[in-house]
């Protein structure tokens, strides 16, 4: 399976949420989601989004992922 394409919005959620380890992203960013007010529906379908994105690839390829992320802001 090939890494999922991540949208910039999405590459900055990470970077921000970023633990170093794909399970502890999930995590953090499973914790966020009950924080979120109503309207924050757009920050919420994303933060979903990138979670079932990171599902369906391995750490190693979290890793190198990582390795050439950088925040688009």
């Amino acid at each position: 399976m090939s890494m999922p394409e991540f949208e910039p919005d999405e590459r900055n959620l990470i970077c921000l949420y970023n633990t170093g380890s794909r399970k502890g992203l999930i995590k953090e960013l499973n914790e966020m989601l009950p924080y979120l007010d109503a309207d924050q529906d757009a920050l919420r379908d994303m933060a979903q989004s990138v979670i079932q994105k990171l599902g369906s690839v391995t750490d190693a390829e979290y890793k190198a992922f990582c390795a050439e992320l950088e925040p688009d802001f």
